[in-house]
């Protein structure tokens, strides 16, 4: 019985469009294209506002709910802070007990002539008043440290975080 031996190369090469079945335009069955309508310009307008009234609205209840939860909130006028706390900030401030306070912390605080001020603590001195300790702050452009100390009494809290540059506007609902 003779072998028969395959040849490895066929005497015959099949063409491309042979060996790849080329998809063509019969084989699909077309189906038109739904085609989006552009939405009117009024309407996009409309519902922009909608949502852009909506953001606002929350914005204005929350801000006048805060102090339910402990925080207030100030505007920074003054360039004390301006590296940590650029000036026009927002910033929101929450009530906290003494023991709490450490160095290096954000408060906001009455000074002596009753302006709201936002400076850093730098030393906590234990058992100043009545109140409780009191605290050495400094600004963070400042060279010197505040000459008063603060007592516990005086301070309005602890500054939880703030928006840069919104103040100003944003201070306006606190005056209502």
């Amino acid at each position: 019985m003779k072998e028969e031996r395959l040849d490895p190369v066929p005497e015959e090469i099949p063409s491309p469009e042979e060996l790849f079945h080329t998809e063509s335009q019969d084989d699909y069955i077309t189906v038109p294209e739904k085609k989006r309508k552009p939405v009117p310009r009024f309407r996009a307008v409309r519902r922009f506002s909608a949502g852009f009234l909506l953001v606002l609205v929350l914005v204005v209840v929350v801000l006048l709910n805060l102090d339910k939860v402990g925080i207030t909130y100030y505007y920074m006028e003054s360039t004390s802070m301006e590296h940590v706390i650029p000036k026009g900030s927002f910033l929101f401030v929450y009530k906290t007990k003494a023991e709490n306070l450490k160095v290096k912390d954000m408060i906001t605080f009455h000074n002596s002539e009753d302006i709201s001020v936002t400076h850093v603590i730098v030393e906590v001195v234990p058992d100043y008043d009545e109140y409780g300790p009191g605290f050495r702050t400094k600004g963070t452009e400042n060279v010197e440290w505040d000459e008063d100390t603060v007592s516990y009494g005086d301070i309005c809290g602890k500054v939880v975080f703030h928006i840069p540059y919104i103040g100003k506007w944003l201070s306006v609902w606190r005056n209502r």
